[in-house]
């Protein structure tokens, strides 16, 4: 990144998956490289604007485009992302309350310690929720599989895992501050 770069464009991560390659050598015969990988802190950038792909494979998920439209907030995340690509009124759920922009949803996170900034958008635990209650009833219908409740699986303990942070902050009387 050229010195002259600053946080407005774009800002610093610090933690990602290196992989290292651990050499042996071997007297009698070809040495042996093994590749590993490490989780590794390291700085790497990324632009505060910028389009996410990890959801992208086929179908649906090529339509839909994802982007990050704010910067960076006090604890290094984004809040705001638009997810473009789709028709809602096609959608057989769509009422004409829903108040989103025709095409455009957009995710707004809480920004900001709650004892200071109050409720001013949804948590990841929502989300995980919302998420979880899909493949439960996937499990339900009669489209369960193996990779559904794998993935159910998956999301449960995201959301465990972020309630224990939750729980633990409570428990040191730091819950909906910024410190540590």
């Amino acid at each position: 990144m050229p010195k002259s770069a600053t946080l407005d464009d774009k800002h610093w991560c610090g933690t990602g998956i290196k992989v290292k390659k651990s050499e042996r050598k071997r007297p009698d015969g070809p040495d042996i490289v093994t590749p590993t990988c490490q989780l590794q802190t390291f700085k790497f950038y990324i632009p505060t604007m910028r389009e996410l792909l990890q959801h992208k494979l086929s179908g649906v998920n090529e339509a839909l485009t994802i982007n990050v439209t704010d910067k960076p907030g006090q604890g290094g995340a984004c809040h705001r992302y638009e997810v473009t690509g789709f028709d809602e009124l096609k959608n057989p759920s769509h009422t004409a309350d829903d108040s989103s922009a025709l095409g455009t949803l957009v995710i707004l996170f809480q920004n900001g310690p709650l004892k200071e900034a109050g409720v001013n958008g949804i948590t990841q635990e929502a989300l995980l929720a919302i998420l979880i209650d899909r493949l439960e009833s996937f499990q339900a219908g009669k489209f369960t599989c193996q990779d559904n409740d794998d993935a159910l699986w998956h999301v449960r303990e995201a959301l465990t895992c972020l309630q224990k942070r939750t729980r633990e902050r409570l428990a040191r009387g730091v819950e909906g501050t910024n410190v540590k």
